[in-house]
């Protein structure tokens, strides 16, 4: 039996190559079982099999959770990664590689596959990668418009004068992209400070005899828009009492669309913030319209309609919100009290929202808040 449901048998079958196929007995079998656990493989993450002559990494395809392998100086004619889909750095280079698949290795962030003898590279699906060393093949060319994330990239080979002056400048423009997208956020951070300095107060006027339990900046699952939101008690109280009477009992307690202070009233700075934020964004995603699902997010990624600046963006919106959210609370914009209030980010209609909220919440509160804030639902029937 060379594989059962639970075990791998080290032989020449499951890694005919006798110096990987020692490698791993002599760290992955060390009770000289000649069986490998499925359990044990799982929490192997690394392979070093650099410089070693080896021949064939077949059997690589049982670590399933690799994140980083190291094969290179070695005699390869072929590697099969197709299996490894967590994988995020390949160090093959100088090998004989005729050809090399990453259809599947879409995690992938560093590729350093120079010094063999590559006739052509499709990396269409590696849109995470960062870096790309692939000098020294036989390429003639090299499409590289969907490594929006690509900042170092080496890859002299017998690309025609057109080709390598095509692909630098397409590497140009994703570093522009991103540097206009650090700015575009270091403004829109700025903004938002400027914004809720003058628009906390009209704000509070209409609360300033109610004692307010938390205040929330809140966007929609595709982050264009933001407005601060806050809630008391008393606000609390008359919307579960309306909704009480319509025979719901939930407490709407904890969900900011049905909280009662709002800035979204014309002329609130943050409105405006949520025009530039709306605009950034279709300029980035051709084919976008607003409300896209996740999995229709996924479906328009895949046909290359949506890139790696609609992550990037999502990414630095909530890096820069919760920093500047941090800010205007320790520089006493709200006069709430720190252990009476709850501050954090909320988004609407979103698989992720508990997660942001939570990972916000650990952020902008002390710990006693936070920690009786990650509680907020005991005892509460949530819809499914």
């Amino acid at each position: 039996m060379e594989k059962t449901e639970n075990n791998i048998q080290v032989n020449s079958i499951n890694f005919p190559d006798d110096i990987f196929r020692q490698y791993v007995a002599d760290n992955f079998d060390k009770d000289n079982t000649g069986v490998l656990i499925e359990a044990k493989l799982s929490e192997i993450t690394e392979l070093n099999v650099s410089n070693m002559s080896i021949t064939s990494l077949k059997g690589v395809e049982h670590f399933t959770n690799l994140i980083t392998l190291y094969c290179f100086d070695n005699q390869l004619k072929s590697l099969d990664i197709n299996k490894n889909t967590v994988l995020t750095m390949l160090w093959c280079w100088n090998n004989q590689l005729i050809e090399l698949d990453v259809s599947n290795n879409i995690a992938l962030t560093d590729l350093r596959c120079y010094k063999n003898q590559l006739t052509s590279l499709d990396l269409s699906k590696n849109v995470n990668l960062t870096k790309l060393d692939c000098r020294n093949n036989k390429l003639e060319s090299l499409d590289l418009s969907n490594n929006t994330a690509l900042a170092d990239l080496r890859c002299e080979n017998k690309l025609t004068e057109r080709n390598y002056n095509a692909a630098l400048v397409e590497m140009a423009d994703f570093k522009s992209k991103k540097l206009n997208m650090d700015i575009f956020f270091k403004e829109i951070g700025e903004k938002i400070k400027e914004a809720v300095k003058n628009d906390f107060p009209i704000m509070r006027k209409k609360f300033e005899n109610e004692k307010p339990y938390a205040a929330v900046f809140h966007t929609d699952s595709d982050c264009i828009t933001l407005s601060l939101i806050v809630n008391t008690y008393e606000s609390l109280e008359k919307t579960d009492t309306k909704y009480a009477k319509n025979g719901d009992d939930e407490t709407t307690k904890w969900f900011p669309d049905e909280w009662g202070y709002w800035s979204d009233w014309n002329g609130s700075g943050l409105v405006k913030i949520s025009e530039e934020l709306y605009e950034k964004y279709s300029s980035i995603t051709p084919g976008y319209t607003p409300g896209l699902t996740v999995d229709q997010k996924k479906a328009l990624f895949n046909q290359g309609m949506i890139l790696h600046e609609e992550s990037r963006f999502t990414e630095l919106f909530f890096e820069t919100v919760t920093s500047t959210f941090l800010e205007l609370i320790q520089s006493n914009v709200f006069d709430f009290d720190a252990e009476e209030i709850t501050y954090f980010i909320s988004m609407s209609d979103d698989d992720r929202v508990e997660e942001i909220e939570n990972n916000s919440a650990k952020v902008l509160n002390s710990k006693k808040v936070y920690k009786k804030f990650l509680n907020r639902f005991d005892g509460v029937e949530l819809e499914n």
